[in-house]
This record gives structure tokens, C-alpha cells and sequence, in this order.
């Protein structure tokens, strides 16, 4: 996933997964094309350890787009007022 906007952090912030901790090392923003066509525009922080691109669930709700998570299912739902992401 490449950033549309891209910018050096002066001071590195720790991401912890599951097993590792690794460093953000910039931060941009990124489009994400949902299925129903729409784009979607997040911040996302740039972590060259992780081979695959994360988004920040606290950052998401903070605006104000709710993400649902089903334990039988591997896949999330992003819903916002204007709009409904799920799988078709």
C-alpha cells in the first residue's frame, strides 16, 4: 500500500504486535478502494518491519468510523454514517 502523503517522525514510536516490537518510522496517509468503490482515507503509521500494511483501530473510531470484528470470521466491517463496507 503506498502512502499519498508521507512524512519523517523526529522521534521513532514503538508498535507492539502480538510477538515483537518494532518502530514507526513515519507517518502518512493512505487510500484504501473498498469494494463498494468508495475510497477510504486513513493515517497510517510507516513500519518497515511489518510486511503488510495495519491500520489504527483507536484512530478509526476516533473518526468516528466504527470497525466491527466476528470471531468466526476473519473479516472486519468499516461502517460510517455514509457508508456500509462489508462483504458482499
Amino acid at each position: 500500500m503506498d502512502f499519498d502523503e508521507y512524512h519523517a517522525l523526529n522521534k521513532f514510536l514503538q508498535v507492539e504486535s502480538a510477538d515483537s516490537v518494532s518502530l514507526a518510522t513515519a507517518t502518512g496517509s493512505i487510500n484504501l478502494q473498498l469494494d463498494c468503490g468508495m475510497l477510504l482515507r486513513v493515517e497510517a503509521l510507516f513500519v518497515p518491519d511489518f510486511g503488510a500494511s495495519l491500520l489504527s483501530i483507536p484512530q478509526l473510531l476516533k473518526d468516528g468510523i466504527d470497525v466491527r470484528f466476528h470471531s468466526y470470521s476473519p473479516t472486519a466491517y468499516i461502517i460510517s454514517e455514509d457508508f456500509t463496507e462489508q462483504p458482499g
